[in-house]
């Protein structure tokens, strides 16, 4: 068996300097998972109960964290890339109907706090005015 001898990691060292936020982490084997961030917003934690309506059906979920253009879903439905629905929210006591494209599915997995991770990260289409004043204001509050 050959041995494989891996640099440190903290001479690793990217190669070229792109645009756009680099973020890092440590897997358990040690190695390191680094990818670049292709967000445009950044974005924040949120427990908000949410319906979205795909054909003539709705079905429930979470939203986990929420930016100005997209959002993730915690939901046992799987939907397929690129479907256009409308995510039904609750903002100050009102409906707000938020148009979304599917942009990827997770498969669900239980995380060490027995919370189940699955969901479709979506994209936002329209952005309502007051969406975009909710998500200011979880901003401006974390």
């Amino acid at each position: 068996m050959k041995t494989i001898f891996y640099p440190p990691l903290e001479s690793i060292k990217p190669a070229k300097k792109e645009s756009g936020k680099s973020t890092a982490e440590i897997r358990g084997n040690g190695m390191r998972n680094v990818h670049r961030e292709r967000r445009a917003f950044d974005r924040v934690p949120t427990k908000m109960e949410a319906r979205f309506m795909c054909g003539n059906r709705y079905y429930s979920g979470k939203i986990t964290d929420v930016s100005e253009k997209g959002m993730f879903i915690n939901t046992d439905i799987r939907l397929p890339n690129n479907v256009t629905l409308n995510i039904v929210m609750l903002i100050d006591n009102e409906i707000e109907i938020v148009p979304v494209t599917v942009k990827r599915s997770v498969e669900a997995s239980y995380r060490s706090d027995n919370f189940l991770s699955g969901g479709m990260g979506v994209e936002v289409v329209k952005s309502p005015a007051k969406f975009l004043t909710y998500v200011s204001g979880l901003k401006s509050a974390a």
